[in-house]
């Protein structure tokens, strides 16, 4: 049953190195055996040396060695082959070692990304656990096995040098295996404690990860609430906390490292002490013994340092292997499979011929149709709890006419971007149904890839010019009077006018040089530039002026039934021109006009820059008039 349980984690590991990494993983095991046989054959060129160069006659020569007596010259030419082949050797278990590594931890951050950005069942992901997988867990876990492959070298290296010790002088070799046995006990025991810190180590290091990340996004918040000694004295426990737990594992690795040379010492006496007044073993035979101890002594170190590291970062790897295995075989086959891509021997030819072949494949996929006309969105007795026992939304039932501007109002924790999340299908409903022009979310949306526009509370940006940030994303081609028209609506010209490039003025990923309003209006620009049959304003003006609010509420009622427009605010300037409206706290429908007329009673003040547009539908006559 032990034995079993051992093949399958084996299997399981091996599943989540993958082929190409094991391969390598195989060939810098392949190099270790290779590498004893060249240090066997250093023990041999050293008796041939003093042979050759009379020191000693030959009968002398240890019975292992069966080769005949060499000149010098064909000694040193001996002594170069081996030094040559020995080496490559230890170049092929490195470079195997890094491969291995690298190769995993490319696995890793496919899978993840994966899982972020495709995986259609992992809604979301919170920065934190993101920036903790990819920043922590990963590179400790892919260096652990790193560090791992070039462990189990050394010790088939150690292991085939002890063979040599046990071919090359039988009686010494066995006197010497009770000191081995000694030093590989102490470094076990010693890398057993490092792994109990370790386990110690990893809850507090993700703790001040987001703890930081917490503090960076409410810094002002905790600034007004004077709370900046209550979150400083939480993260500096936690800081604290991780680093005494780093120190002591990193102590007590050195410690273990150092065992084998101070240890190998102490042993090498021992054994000279044997051979003078118990095995008296020839004297070439004797120093062939010394040559192999000597290099198990200093494989042995190096095998206790890679132990050390690997001990460290073995709770990184047990959660890696934990992430991985909750991972079906088919979402692990499909994350991977851009990993064919990178090569490591052949030209850089070959390198754009690859990429080329996968731009291609990109290009290749089917394209979703394009629809022009607005959708009716339709939710029926829908319900939804991120946590069972507590419903964010309870029963709701919801008809958006097509092309109508649609208002959704409530406080904080009602459910507002529950509901959009639900409408854009990220999001399923526990019971009930979410219909878009009488399809689910995820239909509609593979049907029509870009038939939604969204423009959050945050603009979102990227580094690069105006016409980069307004083309992220795109799925087609857009003409010059697209372009135009997007900007005229959006109220961006005036930006545009500022800068001497144009279009092609460069920003940055925080909009240096670009007011709040202005950032705003690129985002809605780029929602627009879509041409989509949804759009959504999630708090689009949270943080805008009221002149840049109005603009912005303006361009969104001048596309009318173009497309459906769902608004979610707290604030009246962007709801003025919304026909229906919909409070979340009181779950029922009401009008723009209702609104104002609550909030007067409520505060004696209402914010808005100018009167509502009406409600009704009037003809053309009653218009120009």
């Amino acid at each position: 049953m032990h034995f079993s349980s051992y093949r399958k984690k084996t299997d399981e590991f091996l599943k989540v190195l993958g082929k190409r990494a094991t391969l390598w993983f195989g060939l810098s095991l392949v190099s270790a055996l290779l590498l004893v046989i060249a240090e066997y054959g250093f023990a041999a060129a050293i008796q041939f040396l003093l042979v050759s160069l009379k020191l000693i006659p030959s009968t002398f020569l240890s019975s292992s060695f069966l080769i005949p007596n060499l000149s010098p010259l064909q000694v040193g030419a001996l002594f170069c082959c081996v030094g040559i082949f020995r080496g490559a050797c230890l170049i092929f278990v490195g470079a195997s070692a890094l491969v291995a590594e690298k190769l995993l931890e490319a696995r890793l951050r496919q899978l993840a990304l994966f899982e972020m950005l495709v995986d259609s069942r992992k809604k979301f992901t919170s920065a934190t656990n993101a920036n903790f997988l990819f920043m922590e867990l990963f590179p400790k876990a892919s260096s652990a096995v790193g560090t791992g492959v070039g462990l189990l070298s050394s010790t088939m290296v150690a292991l085939g040098l002890l063979v040599c010790m046990f071919v090359t002088d039988f009686a010494d070799a066995s006197v010497a295996l009770i000191g081995i046995a000694i030093i590989c006990g102490s470094v076990l025991l010693v890398n057993k404690k490092i792994r109990t810190i370790s386990e110690k180590q990893l809850s507090p290091s993700k703790g001040l990860l987001h703890g930081i990340q917490r503090v960076t996004r409410n810094l002002i918040l905790i600034r007004i609430l004077k709370t900046e000694t209550k979150e400083s004295g939480e993260l500096t426990g936690l800081n604290v906390e991780s680093t005494s737990h780093v120190i002591r594992a990193g102590i007590a690795s050195t410690f273990g490292a150092t065992i084998p040379p101070v240890l190998g010492i102490f042993l090498l006496g021992a054994l000279i002490y044997f051979q003078t007044f118990t095995t008296h073993s020839s004297g070439m035979t004797f120093l062939s013994m010394l040559y192999l101890l000597a290099r198990f002594v200093q494989v042995m170190g190096q095998a206790a340092i890679s132990l050390g590291q690997v001990s460290q970062s073995w709770p990184h790897l047990r959660e890696t292997l934990l992430y991985c295995r909750s991972r079906p075989d088919e979402d692990r086959h499909k994350a991977v499979f851009p990993i064919k891509y990178i090569r490591i021997f052949h030209s850089p030819r070959r390198a754009r011929r690859d990429e080329n072949e996968a731009h291609r494949l990109r290009r290749s996929a089917p394209k979703p149709r394009r629809l022009h006309s607005a959708p009716k969105i339709e939710l029926s007795d829908v319900r939804f709890a991120y946590h069972k026992g507590s419903d964010t939304i309870g029963g709701l039932s919801l008809n958006i006419p097509a092309g109508e501007q649609f208002g959704i109002i409530g406080s904080s924790g009602t459910g507002k971007s529950t509901i959009l999340g639900l409408i854009l299908g990220i999001l399923e409903p526990n019971s009930g149904k979410v219909h878009i022009n009488g399809m689910t979310p995820s239909e509609y949306f593979a049907k029509y890839g870009d038939a939604v526009g969204y423009v959050g509370t945050e603009p979102f940006l990227i580094s690069g010019t105006i016409k980069e940030n307004l083309d992220y994303g795109q799925a087609r081609i857009y003409t010059p009077e697209e372009y135009k028209d997007a900007i005229t609506l959006a109220s961006l010209q005036s930006a545009l006018n500022r800068f001497k490039d144009g279009l092609n003025h460069p920003i940055r990923e925080d909009g240096s040089g670009m007011s709040a309003g202005e950032k705003q209006r690129l985002s809605l620009a780029r929602a627009l530039l879509r041409r989509p049959t949804i759009l959504i304003l999630d708090e689009a003006s949270a943080n805008l002026d009221s002149v840049t609010e109005a603009q912005i509420a303006r361009a969104i009622y001048e596309i009318k039934y173009r497309c459906t427009r769902l608004i979610v605010s707290h604030r009246m300037r962007m709801l003025k021109h919304t026909s229906l409206i919909f409070d979340l706290e009181r779950r029922q429908m009401c009008h723009f006009a209702d609104i104002v007329k609550l909030q007067s009673d409520v505060s004696g003040d209402v914010d808005t820059a100018s009167p509502p547009l009406p409600f009704k539908k009037t003809s053309k006559r009653a218009r120009s008039r």
